[in-house]
């Protein structure tokens, strides 16, 4: 085949075997489409991030149903204000344990089954939503609030470094502003549990069957997800932190603060701070009992 006859040729119809001045023309493989690994990846991540709203959304309604509850609680416990306050300190100490273990459990388990620990295993969020649903002993009570605790730390610190990853400053706000309707929409319903003269225990049914649907979905969604290769940082990130650290030794006093100050400035930039903590803030303030002296 010679050089006029090759041109004349269209480009699909070319074989391995074909030459041109005695040069071997490889043939385009026409039958492969082109990849779909971009959506694929496109609709895992979207798909993960669905799941990390809806779990947000979970524990924005455990934070707030305590304060929500507490006069039912204490009413039935026949406890005084300052003593029914204390169920806060289990809270805030099973979510102080699991911000210390969550490293350790991630790397162990896997940010998958690390999910699905916070949500279904022994200090999951189904164990302690269960113990409170049947109105336990005060003693048993504390412990499933300890359990709530440790399951909102440790699902809040994975998919809050998960969509932090993605150095997506939206996401980050999507997900913090479904934990802000998760809190605005428990006391909503508490407050329908009461006018309906429900006992507040019941309410803990809900986030149990979320909780139930949530756990086999985050399981299959989150089955191929992979953390990412150390040293893999947007390039974009890397100069936000590195520009304020020029002119001082790695180590030394004045480079230890230009980092935090520069993370601070990095913080502070995220939508996330601007959308997420003013609605916690106002759930917090709307849900706090007013004590009556």
């Amino acid at each position: 085949m010679d050089a006029q006859a090759y041109e004349q040729k269209p480009l699909q119809d070319l074989d391995v075997a074909d030459t041109v001045d005695g040069k071997s023309q490889l043939k385009p493989d026409s039958s492969i489409a082109p990849s779909d690994h971009g959506k694929q990846q496109w609709s895992r991540k979207r798909g993960e991030a669905i799941a990390s709203f809806c779990l947000f959304a979970v524990l924005g309604m455990n934070d707030s149903a305590t304060g929500a509850n507490l006069p039912a609680m204490q009413a039935h416990y026949g406890l005084s204000y300052v003593q029914i306050s204390n169920v806060f300190l289990a809270y805030v100490a099973g979510y102080f344990f699991s911000c210390l273990f969550c490293e350790m459990i991630s790397k162990r388990l896997g940010v998958r089954y690390a999910l699905v620990m916070s949500q279904a295993g022994g200090g999951g969020m189904m164990v302690g939503c269960l113990l409170l649903s049947f109105t336990p002993p005060f003693s048993v009570f504390v412990i499933g609030l300890l359990l709530q605790g440790f399951a909102t730390g440790l699902c809040d610190s994975l998919l809050t470094t998960l969509v932090s990853q993605e150095n997506d400053s939206a996401s980050m706000s999507f997900l913090y502003a479904a934990f802000g309707v998760g809190a605005m929409g428990s006391p909503l319903i508490i407050g329908a549990f009461v006018d309906s003269t429900i006992n507040w225990n019941y309410y803990y049914f809900i986030p149990l069957g979320l909780t139930l649907v949530l756990t086999p979905l985050v399981f299959f969604i989150f089955s191929t997800y992979e953390p990412p290769k150390a040293g893999e940082v947007e390039e974009s990130h890397i100069m936000n932190t590195h520009e304020l650290e020029m002119g001082a030794p790695q180590g030394s006093a004045p480079s230890v603060l230009r980092r935090l100050f520069s993370r601070l400035a990095l913080l502070l930039r995220q939508r996330a701070v601007w959308t997420g903590f003013p609605l916690i803030f106002l759930a917090y303030a709307y849900l706090t009992p007013k004590h009556k002296t």
